[in-house]
């Protein structure tokens, strides 16, 4: 099938110079025509500026944009939310390469049930190494849902169309340092509803900084409680 679909993929990525090159390869196999891929360095302190300047020269589908401070993922997603040029935005960490299919087997899914806002597959959880640990099916959308167990149901792989959103719509709130994408989800929810694509095309890297590492973890669960706790207060 000769894919027509225009897609701007965010990738966030402060000092991941260990697996950026792994997801941004991942991405650029893609079986799409119309790809535009945005890496927003926020203010790394190891080689990214480099590798990025250098590796954009050889691929003229990633736009890099450099943050001159520290500004936070959210902010990062912003900033590349404002730059993307095409019908639909994905954002993909730089610690997750999706599978080869993903945009494949997401547009298939888009042809299917054309009426969404946005489209997201389970998700295969891998390893600091890549290795497989576990496919974890999630759960169908439903706004009740996503309030009552509080997990960013749809996940990695997430593809999200820009014509559903009202002009001016920012994804994620800057002052949320955690869960941004939780925070997203319940944005997008607000607006408009999403549909489950079937098959781990998504993938998420189970590693000490992530939500389930253990020497974060209950750190990261008191800052989670507050920002929700913010968010639902603002509404």
């Amino acid at each position: 099938m000769d894919f027509q679909y225009s897609i701007s993929v965010i990738v966030p990525t402060f000092n991941r110079m260990d697996y950026l090159e792994e997801t941004l390869q991942a991405i650029l196999v893609q079986d799409i025509q119309d790809l535009e891929i945005i890496v927003v360095d926020d203010c790394s302190t190891d080689e990214t500026r480099e590798f990025l300047v250098n590796f954009s020269e050889l691929y003229t589908q990633i736009k890099p944009i450099f943050l001159e401070s520290n500004q936070g993922e959210s902010s990062a997603v912003n900033t590349g939310w404002k730059e993307a040029s095409k019908k639909f935005i994905a954002v993909v960490n730089s610690d997750d390469p999706p599978h080869k299919d993903w945009l494949k087997a997401m547009f298939q899914g888009i042809e299917s049930n054309p009426d969404y806002g946005f489209y997201y597959p389970d998700r295969l959880v891998i390893d600091q190494k890549g290795e497989p640990l576990r496919y974890e099916k999630l759960e169908e959308w439903s706004n009740k849902t996503l309030y009552e167990i509080l997990i960013p149901i749809a996940s990695a792989g997430l593809i999200i169309n820009v014509d559903s959103l009202p002009d001016g719509f920012i994804p994620r709130n800057p002052k949320v340092v955690f869960p941004s994408d939780l925070i997203q989800m319940f944005n997008l929810g607000l607006i408009t509803s999403g549909i489950r694509i079937e098959g781990a095309w998504g993938a998420w890297r189970e590693h000490d900084e992530s939500f389930s590492g253990t020497t974060s973890a209950r750190i990261k669960a008191s800052l989670f409680e507050t920002h929700v706790g913010d968010w639902i207060k603002s509404y």
